[in-house]
């Protein structure tokens, strides 16, 4: 989406690729994500479910995740807290994405802090990537 639209006639479709173009550079790639890094990701799924646009003023984050949990994605499970883990400052749920049976059983928050570093960035997978063209995203995004 981000690489797509960044040249886009609406300069605000423009605007908002180029800040996902540079904020995917950073993004951990792992199995589980917090509902505002999946709209941030995956912006389409709120156009899809109606959630953008003219007329709505709710917590979008929010209302995906409810759609998200209704279609049975399963949220991580913190076996410490049931209102999820600490994380950047707040309490917060994970929805898990990939490989849900290697994350059916709730995990410590102690676990959950020791695999936090261990998820590469899309940035760093990148620029362990052969391709030409990974080392050129790298390249395009810090200049600007």
């Amino acid at each position: 989406m981000a690489s797509i639209n960044e040249t886009s006639g609406n300069q605000e479709r423009a605007d908002r690729a180029r800040e996902i173009g540079h904020a995917i550079l950073n993004w951990p790639i792992r199995p589980y994500y917090t509902p505002e890094e999946l709209v941030m990701m995956l912006p389409e799924i709120a156009v899809m479910l109606g959630y953008v646009g003219r007329g709505f003023n709710g917590n979008i984050a929010g209302k995906i995740s409810r759609e998200l949990r209704k279609s049975r994605v399963p949220y991580l499970l913190n076996k410490d807290h049931p209102e999820g883990f600490l994380y950047k400052g707040m309490r917060q749920q994970f929805l898990v994405v990939a490989n849900h049976d290697e994350y059916e059983k709730p995990i410590s928050q102690e676990d959950f802090d020791r695999m936090l570093p261990e998820w590469k960035t899309y940035g760093e997978l990148r620029l362990q990537s052969s391709a030409p063209s990974a080392r050129a995203l790298q390249i395009r995004h810090k200049k600007a």
